[in-house]
């Protein structure tokens, strides 16, 4: 039962990032290709939801963030900005 409760997080997680990278992919392949129509709204499709994923991950720890070490501070932030906030949940 552990196994399994184990499992689904980080198999969400892994796939979350598997999907992100397939889509930058995507938009490179759209770029040099020169399809810049396809690229843009690829593009825009990955960019605005983890900005806004960024924005909502650092939002919901602010008001946690005085029980945390300056460390742990700065640890976080850097890895809200590299979109890894549900890792660290």
């Amino acid at each position: 039962m552990f196994f399994m409760t184990l499992l689904f997080p980080v198999a969400s997680i892994v796939l979350f990032f598997v999907d992100v990278v397939s889509d930058i992919l995507l938009a490179r392949e759209y770029y040099n290709e020169g399809m810049m129509w396809q690229f843009g709204l690829t593009a825009f499709f990955v960019i605005v939801p983890s900005l806004i994923i960024c924005f909502f991950g650092f939002a919901v720890s602010v008001g946690t963030f005085n029980e945390y070490s300056p460390v742990l501070r700065v640890t976080f932030f850097i890895m809200t900005l590299l979109m890894m906030s549900p890792v660290i949940r």
